[in-house]
């Protein structure tokens, strides 16, 4: 995944990330949502990735890209 092409971050699933490029920093968030904690599957902790180089996941399933609007998480 090209980060710079994905506005620098992307949240996936907590062991998802493999590698990844200099530039390019492995953190933490968390699901705001109660009901996917439980229900996702995913669970409340996930892996965010932050930079502007390339990252390497393993995505099983099914990939999901969503357009937020200013200040939605």
């Amino acid at each position: 995944m090209d980060l710079h092409q994905l506005g620098g971050t992307l949240i996936c699933q907590k062991d998802a990330f493999l590698c990844a490029a200099r530039g390019v920093s492995l953190g933490i968030a968390f699901q705001q949502k109660l009901s996917v904690g439980f229900f996702g599957g995913e669970g409340f902790i996930m892996q965010k990735l932050d930079g502007e180089g390339m990252a390497f996941v393993h995505a099983g399933g099914t990939c999901i890209k969503r357009e937020l609007a200013a200040g939605r998480c």
